[in-house]
């Protein structure tokens, strides 16, 4: 079943309130979002037009423009980010629901391995 989500409409004053909840980048670049998250994952959620909504969204849409219809806002994690609080748009970029699984699936077996490992 296709994901639909709403263009968000992100202004100059919008992007005012959201920089202060947004800390210096780390050692892999990634600015993470530091107030309110959302979900067992801990994405970054930000009120926006009365609603919440995704932090990395949020940033995606102000820099980059609307998401494509039938396409998500996926971290990269071949560039190091493995936080899902991460609004650098050069971590972020659009793939379909699809391959945002995929990735999802192999990043949990990978840590998973990683994790067993430790236990051998």
């Amino acid at each position: 079943m296709p994901i639909h989500f709403r263009q968000l409409t992100v202004t100059d004053e919008d992007m005012a309130r959201f920089w202060p909840k947004v800390a210096e980048p780390d050692e892999n670049g990634c600015t993470l979002w530091t107030a309110g998250t959302r979900g067992h994952m801990g994405y970054g959620s930000f009120m926006l037009n009365g609603r919440m909504v995704m932090a990395h969204r949020v940033a995606w849409e102000y820099f980059m423009g609307d998401i494509p219809p039938g396409l998500v806002v996926d971290h990269v994690y071949e560039a190091g980010c493995r936080s899902p609080r991460c609004v650098w748009i050069g971590h972020l970029e659009v793939v379909t629901q699809a391959e945002n699984e995929r990735r999802k699936w192999a990043a949990i077996k990978a840590r998973t391995r990683a994790q067993l490992s430790l236990h051998v």
